[in-house]
């Protein structure tokens, strides 16, 4: 679609169903009866059908809507599939709620080490360690120019490849 919108299914998948027919969603939506949930549909039907908003640019798509979400939740194979998409979505949210929780508590744990790493640093210069030391703790080591080709120390250089023009 133009807008950078997602595509229709991808749309429809995050619709929640019972909340367009203005159900109780989740487990309480789960355990509704195909009764209630036509009733829910009629009433929806006569609020929102598109001869009683004529003024609405909206009303069709609207209803459109209402009836997609009525088919399914009516189905009982794709119903059980969509509680359990929901279900699944609910338990996202609460999972990345909590990674976000923990994430925060890194985070400003990390800083009050650091800040309290500053203000020893700040009391007593000598105690700072040196940079090879601080290096050592990062885990990089120092190196050799010969080392860092790869290659041990006592290996002579391989003889320097000059075109014919060049070598005489």
């Amino acid at each position: 679609m133009a807008g950078g919108r997602g595509t229709a299914a991808e749309e429809d998948e995050n619709v929640d169903h019972y909340a367009v027919l203005g159900l109780p969603s989740g487990e309480e939506g789960a355990k509704l009866t195909l009764k209630e949930i036509e009733k829910a549909y009629r009433n929806q039907s006569r609020i929102r059908h598109p001869d009683k908003r004529p003024n609405d640019p909206n009303a069709t798509a609207d209803f459109q809507q209402l009836k997609t979400s009525f088919e399914v939740l009516k189905d009982e194979a794709s119903r059980c599939v969509f509680d359990a998409r929901l279900r699944a979505r609910r338990e996202r949210l609460v999972r990345d709620s909590f990674l976000d929780a923990k994430r925060r508590k890194l985070a400003t744990d990390l800083e009050e080490r650091e800040r309290a790493a500053e203000a020893a640093e700040a009391a007593d210069p000598s105690s700072r360690p040196s940079v090879g030391r601080r290096m050592w703790r990062l885990g990089c080591r120092r190196s050799s120019p010969s080392s860092r080709r790869g290659r041990p120390r006592n290996l002579p250089l391989p003889p320097l490849l000059l075109p014919n023009h060049l070598s005489k």
